[in-house]
């Protein structure tokens, strides 16, 4: 969460700061996402009965993290900075929505639907 809040406030800032400063920060946003994402990719337990469900909280955080690559790759885009597939980031955010356990409600969910939706081809 504290990502986007970053996000918003680079947003904010994009149109004062020189490409280069704007790129940096990207960048750094762009890694502390991926990292985080790992983080949770790795918090798994195992037991003897094979792997234990992703967590509530992982699962949703998951999420958020996901749609925020796609807001933060948005962004860049507009900016002409950006390496990275905007595309490839809402297959991720779909995928990582898609495995939120079906008993959760999807109510609490509707900023990352509404980002990866945005930003999505017609076959996502």
């Amino acid at each position: 969460m504290i990502a986007i809040g970053d996000i918003a406030t680079l947003c904010a800032r994009a149109d004062s700061m020189e490409r280069e400063d704007l790129k940096v920060e990207a960048m750094d946003l762009n890694w502390r996402i991926i990292e985080g994402m790992a983080s949770l990719e790795t918090n798994h337990s195992s037991t003897v009965f094979g792997p234990e469900p992703e967590s509530i909280s992982n699962s949703m955080t998951h999420v958020f993290a996901a749609a925020a690559l796609v807001q933060l790759y948005a962004l860049t885009t507009d900016y002409a900075i950006s390496p990275y597939s905007i595309h490839v980031a809402v297959d991720e955010t779909i995928s990582v929505i898609r495995r939120v356990p079906r008993h959760l409600s999807r109510r609490g969910l509707s900023w990352p639907l509404c980002i990866a939706g945005s930003l999505a081809n017609a076959d996502q």
